[in-house]
C-alpha cells in the first residue's frame, strides 16, 4: 500500500505467521533413555563403567564417521563423549586414570577433525585440553605436539 502523504511504502502486517521446520535428526525413543541423552544428574547415579563404556561407544561411532569423512558429525560424537566423561564425578584413582586416558584420545581425535575442517583455533584448544589429561613428559604426547 502506498501512503500519499509521506511518499513511502507501508506494509500491512499479516496476522498469519507461517514457519518452516526442518528436521535435522531423528532419534528413536529407546535411544533417548541411553547414557548420552541422560541429564547430568541421571548419569551421576550410574556406575563409572556405564558412563565410560557409553563414552567409548561414542568414540567408536565418531571414528566410523571420521573414516567416512563425516568430520562435523564425528566432532559432535567426540565432544559429547568428552562432556559425558568430564561431568561425571570420579571417586577412585583407577577410574580417574581411565577417564584421563580416554579424554586424551578424544581430544586427539577432536583436534584431527578440526584440522580436517580447517578450524585451527579449535584444533589448538583441543590439543591444550589433551595436554591437561597427560603428563607432558610422556612420549605418547607426540600426536598432540604434531597437531
Amino acid at each position: 500500500m502506498f501512503d500519499l502523504f509521506s511518499n513511502c511504502l507501508i506494509f500491512l502486517i499479516a496476522t498469519n505467521i507461517f514457519c518452516i521446520v526442518e528436521v535435522l535428526d531423528t532419534v528413536e525413543e529407546e535411544i533417548l533413555n541411553s547414557v548420552p541423552f541422560m541429564s547430568q544428574e541421571q548419569r551421576a547415579a550410574l556406575s563409572f563403567m556405564d558412563v565410560y563404556n557409553a563414552s567409548k561407544q561414542l568414540r567408536t561411532e565418531g571414528n566410523g564417521l571420521y573414516r567416512d569423512k563425516g568430520y562435523w558429525k564425528a566432532i559432535k560424537k567426540y565432544r559429547k563423549a568428552a562432556n559425558i566423561l568430564e561431568e561425571y564425578p570420579v571417586i577412585c584413582n583407577e577410574d580417574e586414570n581411565d577417564r584421563q586416558k580416554l579424554l586424551y584420545t578424544l581430544y586427539i581425535n577432536l583436534a584431527q577433525c578440526y584440522i580436517k575442517v580447517n578450524r585451527p583455533q579449535q584444533a589448538c584448544v583441543a590439543c591444550q585440553l589433551g595436554f591437561r589429561c597427560k603428563d607432558r613428559q610422556d612420549a605418547s604426547c607426540s600426536k598432540l605436539f604434531y597437531r
